[in-house]
C-alpha cells in the first residue's frame, strides 16, 4: 500500500517562486521518495514611472519590462489606450509632450497573462530661444526708411517658432531718439522675449539756400531788407539760417552777409555768403532859384554872373556833403554868332572863369535879330561820379519893350575848363 502526501510553499525572495513537494511511501515505510516542482508566477512589471525632457515634436522614451516574471515563453505587448506601441521586453517609443499611461501586457505560453501600467511624462521645462537678425542696437539715419530685420525663434520641444513671434513697439525714423522693439514668442508652456534698441540719429548737416538774388545791388540812401536764407535739414525740416554782417545803405561799397545754421543735433551747415553792393547811380539835383537876368542896354560891356546868381541848393541821395559850392559852369551857348553884323565888332562875348564859378557875358545882340539868349549849363558831380546838370538863361532883348528874346538854337558855344 502506497502513502502519498504533498506540501505547497511560496517564496517571495530572492525571486518569486512556488514550491510543490510530493512525498510517496509504501505501507511498510520501506521506501520514501520526495518529488519537488518549482513554478514562477506570471507578474508583469512595466518599470518605474519616468519624467523625460522634451527634445522635439516627439521624444524618445525607453519602456523596460525586464523586471516581469513568469514561466514558459513570455510575450510583452505595450499599448497606450487602444493603440499598440510595440512588443518586446524593452521598447523605444517616440512620444509627444504630455502625460502618457502605457500598459504592459505579459502573456505566457503556458497560459495566463498579467498587466502593469507605467506613466511617462514628456515635460517641457525649457523656454524657447529668440535670435535677433542684424545688429542690436541698430542705428538708423533720421528721415530714412527703417526696416525691421526681424528675429528667429526655436524651441527644443516645439521646433521652429519664427512665425509665432509677436513684435511690439514702433520706430519713428523722422524723429531723433531711442526706440525699443520687443519680440515675444511662446511654446505653449513658456514665454520668451527679447528687446532690440533702435537709435534714430541725425548725422547729416543741413543745407543753406539763399533767398533772393546774390549778389544784390542796393541804391544808396534807400532801405535794404535782407531776404535771408533757409536751412533745410533731413530731420528738422526747414528753418531760418542765422545772418551775420551789416549793410550801410548810406555808404557805397561792397558788404558781405554770412549765413550759418546748425540742426538740433548740432550738425553745422556749410556757411553761405551774400554780397550786397551799395551803389550810387542817382545824379545829384541842382535846384535853381528861378532867376533869368535881362541885360539892357546892349552896350557891349561884360556883365559877370556867379553860380549863386542862379542856384538855390544842391542835393544828393548819397553824398550829403555836396553843396552849392561844388557847382561849376560847364558851358555857355549863345543863339547868335559871336560877331555877327549888327552886334558890334567884338569877340569873346562869353568868358568862363578858370575856376568855372563865374562867367562874363557881353551885353549885346544882333540888331537885325530877335534878341540874344545865353544858355548857361551848370553841373555838379557827386563822390561816385554821377553828374547833375541844370540850365539858366540870360537874355539880351532886341529892344526895350519888344518882348522876350527868342532862342534860335546854338550858334556859339564856350566850354568851361572844369571837369
Amino acid at each position: 500500500m502506497l502513502l502519498i502526501a504533498a506540501t505547497i510553499e511560496f517564496r517571495a525572495s530572492p525571486q518569486p517562486e512556488l514550491l510543490i513537494n510530493v512525498f510517496v511511501a509504501d505501507s511498510g515505510n520501506d521506501r520514501i521518495q520526495k518529488l519537488s516542482n518549482t513554478a514562477t508566477p506570471l507578474v508583469a512589471n512595466a518599470g518605474p514611472d519616468q519624467t523625460v525632457e522634451c527634445s522635439g515634436v516627439t521624444t524618445s522614451a525607453t519602456l523596460d519590462g525586464t523586471a516581469s516574471t513568469g514561466s514558459g515563453t513570455l510575450t510583452y505587448t505595450w499599448t497606450e489606450g487602444t493603440t499598440t506601441l510595440g512588443t518586446g521586453a524593452t521598447l523605444v517609443v517616440a512620444l509627444p509632450a504630455g502625460t502618457h499611461t502605457i500598459t504592459l501586457t505579459l502573456s505566457s505560453s503556458g497560459g495566463g497573462s498579467d498587466t502593469d501600467d507605467v506613466i511617462i511624462n514628456i515635460v517641457d521645462t525649457q523656454a524657447p530661444t529668440i535670435t535677433l537678425n542684424g545688429p542690436n542696437p541698430m542705428t538708423v539715419e533720421c528721415h530714412t526708411t527703417f526696416v525691421d530685420l526681424g528675429a528667429t525663434a526655436s524651441d527644443q520641444c516645439a521646433g521652429d517658432l519664427t512665425s509665432a513671434i509677436i513684435v511690439s513697439g514702433a520706430v519713428n525714423s523722422n524723429v531723433v531718439g531711442s526706440y525699443m522693439l520687443t519680440y515675444m514668442v511662446s511654446d505653449g508652456s513658456h514665454t520668451t522675449s527679447k528687446n532690440r534698441t533702435v537709435n534714430v540719429v541725425d548725422t547729416t548737416a543741413p543745407l543753406i539756400t539763399l533767398n533772393g538774388s546774390n549778389p544784390m545791388t542796393v541804391e544808396c540812401h534807400t532801405s535794404f531788407t535782407d531776404p535771408g536764407a533757409t536751412a533745410s535739414d533731413n530731420c528738422a525740416g526747414s528753418f531760418p539760417a542765422t545772418a551775420a554782417g551789416t549793410v550801410d545803405v548810406n555808404t557805397p561799397g561792397t558788404y558781405t552777409i554770412t549765413y550759418t545754421a546748425s540742426d538740433p543735433s548740432g550738425n553745422p551747415a556749410v556757411s553761405q555768403t551774400r554780397t550786397v553792393n551799395v551803389v550810387d547811380s542817382t545824379a545829384p539835383v541842382i535846384t535853381l532859384n528861378g532867376a533869368a537876368p535881362i541885360l539892357w542896354s546892349p552896350n557891349h560891356k561884360y556883365v559877370s554872373f556867379t553860380i549863386t546868381n542862379f542856384v538855390a541848393s544842391v542835393s544828393d541821395s548819397c553824398d550829403t556833403g555836396l553843396g552849392v559850392g561844388d557847382v561849376v559852369i560847364s558851358k555857355v551857348i549863345s543863339d547868335e554868332l559871336e560877331n555877327s553884323e549888327g552886334d558890334g565888332n567884338t569877340l569873346n562875348d562869353i568868358v568862363i572863369a578858370g575856376d568855372c564859378k563865374s562867367v562874363q557875358l557881353r551885353a549885346e545882340r544882333d540888331g537885325d535879330g530877335d534878341g540874344r539868349v545865353y544858355t548857361i549849363t551848370i553841373k555838379v558831380t557827386d563822390s561816385t561820379g554821377n553828374v547833375g546838370t541844370a540850365t539858366a538863361r540870360v537874355v539880351v532883348p532886341k529892344s526895350q519893350g519888344s518882348g522876350p528874346a527868342i532862342d534860335s538854337g546854338p550858334h556859339y558855344t564856350v566850354n568851361g575848363s572844369c571837369s
